[in-house]
């Protein structure tokens, strides 16, 4: 018997979070076994709009983490989950039932502490398209967790302390590394899918442009804990603007 539980972070996303819970819930049902138990769960994380109702009305559990940070709210969504595996999904994402069978497939083979996916915002082209071309590259070779969506052992997850809340973004990459170090005393690999994608949104090209969105990941290469630890210079995460 396995459950998982699905933890989604949300800040101001009445937009988009109903879809994903949907997408969440038809990717269980289209995946539905003996012995595959689930729970979805959406972390409201201070939101001024409709975010937990819509999320509750798409058949989620609603809990609230009155703090903004990616990664406060996805420990409260973590800590509240029954489950034997996380699964962490962005309220910008779809999760595929083709996606969910990859990943079942990998945690049924019991060689995993966990893995996340290459990156696919649909049909895209000129520099958004280079831009997931380059990524994807780094997320396979690096064997990155970006945060869009990860799966995980939960017993990993909790022997590692969770996301590090020092971080307001980058706390995925951060978790990958440290995920890697843990599964290797286990023998267990990290995974990266990339034949069934989840679908994510390039909404932050189209915010704030390439430009300044290529600036960000500069300077988080060059100063990545000045950065990453520091609000002020993460406006596209926390402005609310979605």
């Amino acid at each position: 018997m396995v459950k998982l539980s699905i933890v989604i972070p949300a800040f101001n996303e009445e937009k988009r979070v109903a879809a994903c819970v949907q997408s969440a819930l038809a990717a269980l049902r289209a995946n539905a076994r003996a012995g595959l138990l689930s729970e979805v769960i959406v972390v409201d994380n201070n939101s001024l709009d409709k975010t937990a109702e819509l999320a509750r009305q798409a058949g989620a559990e609603v809990v609230s983490e009155p703090v903004n940070s990616c990664s406060r709210a996805r420990n409260k969504g973590a800590s509240m989950a029954s489950g034997d595996w996380l699964i962490f999904l962005d309220a910008d994402t779809l999760l595929l039932p083709e996606t969910l069978a990859d990943a079942l497939a990998e945690i049924d083979s019991d060689k995993v502490v966990g893995g996340s996916s290459v990156i696919n915002y649909g049909k895209v082209q000129g520099k958004i398209w280079l831009f997931v071309v380059v990524s994807n590259f780094v997320i396979r070779t690096m064997k990155l967790t970006p945060g869009f969506f990860i799966f995980c052992r939960t017993e990993a997850f909790r022997a590692i302390g969770g996301f590090d809340e020092k971080f307001f973004a980058g706390e995925d990459a951060d978790l990958s590394a440290r995920l890697r170090r843990w599964g290797r005393k286990q023998g267990l690999s990290l995974k990266i899918l990339h034949q069934h994608p989840p679908l994510t949104s390039d909404r932050k090209f189209h915010l704030y442009g390439f430009k300044k969105i290529v600036t960000l990941i500069i300077r988080c290469l060059l100063f990545p804990k000045r950065t990453m630890q520091d609000k002020k210079h993460l406006g596209m995460f926390y402005d609310g603007k979605r």
